[in-house]
């Protein structure tokens, strides 16, 4: 009889313990309570409706990462390479380290002290890796930068945001399924690399 492959038997597979696997904290106390932790060898999707904060939950991922010692590549085509690290420097530093500018028409806004950006720049330098704007967006260009990073630089954490930025070279009728086998693709790179994954999705 010809012996299914692609199947194992339960006393086949080793069973891991989730508390020695690597992951990454989110921070965030009563949501690593229900996830424990962003395991490496997986791709976690987040989405969310606009304006519902995700770019402050992703930043808060990427110091929590950074802050474990696991270095984060970070590709965004929804803001540019210095306003990404705007948001980042908002987040990391807090309220307490920002001060107020006030407009001519009332309205108001916070920016973080230059002395407190450049205490987040030495202390994230070299643990911040993000895709720079001029670099293609397609898929082919991306992986491979994600590639290079994983076996050069040791980067743990991919932060990919968002999918549908993402230039997959198919027609209109194909998008889904490229986009499924984009997924795919992420996921056997988490799993070859062991690094996690973070893919936003509208």
């Amino acid at each position: 009889e010809t012996p299914i492959t692609s199947v194992a038997k339960m006393s086949e597979i080793q069973e891991l313990d989730v508390h020695e696997m690597d992951g990454i904290k989110t921070g965030l106390k009563p949501l690593d309570k229900e996830l424990m932790k962003i395991f490496t060898g997986g791709v976690m999707l987040v989405t969310g409706s606009p304006s519902s904060g995700k770019t402050t939950f992703l930043n808060q991922i990427v110091l929590s990462a950074m802050d474990s010692d696991f270095p984060v590549f970070m590709f965004s085509r929804e803001l540019l390479n210095g306003m990404s690290l705007g948001w980042l420097n908002n987040v990391a530093a807090g309220r307490r380290n920002m001060h107020e500018i006030n407009l001519n028409n009332g309205d108001s806004f916070y920016v973080v002290n230059d002395d407190a950006k450049v205490n987040i720049r030495n202390e994230y330098d070299d643990k911040l890796f993000i895709y720079k704007d001029e670099e293609g967006n397609d898929e082919e260009s991306l992986l491979k930068s994600m590639e290079m990073c994983a076996k050069r630089r040791g980067i743990k954490c991919f932060l990919l945001d968002n999918l549908m930025t993402i230039s997959l070279n198919t027609n209109e009728n194909g998008a889904f399924n490229a986009q499924t086998e984009l997924m795919n693709k992420l996921v056997r790179f988490s799993i070859e690399y062991n690094v996690s994954g973070i893919v936003v999705a509208h």
